[in-house]
């Protein structure tokens, strides 16, 4: 709570800096190597024949910089907070929990045993859709919103990092950016962030490090590459959803002008080989039958 305050303070001395000078006709842009040293630069710089407004901007600077530091103290106990206990070590081992998303579901859940299915966890954070269900209508609305706020801020923080800031792949992850694609991001972390609740009270009550998942089956559906547990044979791609030029000895009402799709049509004796569509020649079955 002490530190999220002091967060808030730097984001509002900020903004009174931007304000400020975009009043004087002076924009701040991009903070390139930091808001101080930006910041320095126009007071240096675009200030300089405004010495009431540089002290001033020297004043709220000075104040930004004394709360960054105490805001870098308190990080260093959060952190060192989290590390004694072994709980949060083993939350923080999840891709976007941190030291400070850690100690907050730890102190929320606080006895993992409350809890009858690890499901109930997102439930009880509030990011759960409402249902309204009265005869025959039955919808989903908004989240709920049920019990704390901080914790439920943080899960969404903490999804919004795996899905945006972390390229490592993992089946959750995978799972959100499909929920994405589909309804779009605002959703998906919400989502993610009810998953990811379960998952931490999981790992609580098995006494377990986060596991990626099925990574395989995540990068075999980004890249295109042939799942391990397919059967198509080595150095082929899956049938699945795969256009080819059908040989006559697929069906014998079929020619070798014929295009055809595995998945809907059956197997031919050649496998699909193109040079065995080109090279193939009337006969057998075909040539008997004619």
């Amino acid at each position: 709570m002490s530190r999220g305050l002091l967060v808030s303070m730097r984001g509002d001395i900020d903004n009174q800096v931007r304000g400020l000078q975009k009043t004087f006709g002076v924009l701040f842009g991009k903070a390139v190597g930091g808001f101080r040293k930006r910041a320095a630069e126009i007071v240096a710089g675009d200030l300089i024949d405004s010495p009431e407004l540089a002290r001033l901007m020297e004043t709220l600077l000075a104040a930004r910089e004394d709360i960054c530091r105490r805001i870098l103290t308190l990080d260093r106990e959060v952190m060192k907070q989290a590390k004694a206990s072994e709980v949060c070590r083993r939350f923080m081992t999840m891709p976007g929990v941190g030291a400070v998303v850690a100690l907050s579901i730890w102190s929320a859940i606080d006895d993992p045993t409350r809890f009858a299915k690890s499901a109930n966890v997102g439930a009880y954070f509030g990011p759960t859709p409402r249902r309204y269900a009265s005869g025959e209508i039955d919808r989903s609305g908004r989240i709920s919103k049920c019990g704390d706020r901080d914790p439920r801020t943080h899960l969404y923080e903490a999804a919004n990092v795996l899905l945006t800031r972390i390229s490592r792949a993992s089946a959750l992850r995978e799972w959100g950016l499909k929920i994405a694609k589909r309804s779009g991001f605002k959703k998906a972390k919400v989502a993610v962030a009810r998953k990811m609740a379960g998952i931490l009270h999981r790992m609580w009550i098995d006494g377990t490090e986060f596991r990626p998942g099925t990574q395989a089956a995540a990068a075999y559906s980004i890249g295109g590459a042939p799942h391990p547990t397919s059967s198509s044979p080595p150095g082929r791609r899956p049938e699945q959803g795969r256009s080819l030029r059908c040989c006559p000895c697929t069906d014998r009402r079929t020619n070798a002008d014929t295009t055809l799709t595995r998945s809907s049509h059956p197997r031919p004796c050649c496998g699909g080989d193109p040079d065995h569509v080109e090279n193939h020649e009337p006969g057998g079955d075909l040539g008997e039958r004619a």
